[in-house]
């Protein structure tokens, strides 16, 4: 009788153990994917909602999906980045004590995003380096108003930034950032269709007018000052888009 006693007493504390390891894992008030701007059927929320999961109980680490009509109706700053740190601290989101995690928030009305990750833990396992790769695989489904693609895109990237940091390499590690390759346009602008104005555009713009302009215009004179006028329309787009970056 004192074992079976003694036994029930032992699975008592270890049922108890288990949903105190349980709390102290995550205390998230949303779930991994809140979609606010309706952007996904049920079906795809299911589906996007059981990998998230996966993908934090797996690594300990959160990874959250928020989508928004527009971020200004959920807070009173203007920056759509402390629309989600806020919305990540209001929600207590993220795994340990740390509350390590990720979250990619899209606001629809601007077409504009914030990736954003949290606690030291999450800096080491995702490098900046590595953070531009993230953008660079997920804003192509965005371009093409493919969220659920790009979503998963992210969830994909997540478990295998997680897995390469347990395997003690993270993604870019020792790299140097922008090597050789020029600064990203803003979130906002990345998510036009299409990007920002990039000199394949300019030379196409260049060479259609002057083509035209062979057809129209016989005046050598009237020739130069249409492609002065084209080159200086160009280089104010893109001192729009250099000062809207910085």
């Amino acid at each position: 009788m004192k074992r079976r006693y003694f036994a029930i007493l032992l699975m008592a504390a270890l049922l108890v153990s288990c949903f105190a390891v349980s709390a102290l894992a995550t205390q998230a008030q949303l779930n991994y994917v809140t979609d606010e701007a309706g952007l996904f059927t049920d079906t795809e929320r299911g589906t996007l909602e059981s990998r998230a999961q996966e993908i934090s109980e797996r690594y300990n680490f959160g990874v959250y999906i928020i989508t928004l009509p527009d971020y200004r109706d959920y807070t009173t700053s203007s920056s759509v980045e402390t629309c989600a740190m806020e919305l990540y601290d209001d929600n207590t989101l993220g795994w340990g004590s740390d509350r390590a995690g990720t979250m990619l928030l899209l606001s629809m009305q601007e077409r504009d995003f914030d990736l954003d990750f949290y606690s030291s833990r999450a800096n080491r396992i995702f490098t900046e380096v590595g953070r531009d790769r993230m953008e660079d695989r997920f804003i192509p489904y965005f371009r093409n108003d493919n969220f659920y693609g790009g979503y998963m895109e992210y969830l994909n990237t997540c478990e295998e930034y997680l897995q390469a940091a347990e395997e003690g390499h993270p993604v870019g590690e020792g790299e140097s950032r922008y090597s050789g390759q020029d600064e990203k346009a803003s979130p906002a602008l990345a998510l036009i269709p299409g990007g920002a104005f990039s000199p394949v555009f300019f030379k196409l713009l260049i060479t259609l007018s002057l083509s035209f302009s062979e057809i129209v215009f016989t005046d050598s004179l009237i020739y130069a000052y249409l492609f002065i006028f084209l080159t200086v329309l160009y280089s104010a787009l893109f001192t729009c888009v250099l000062i809207i970056n910085t």
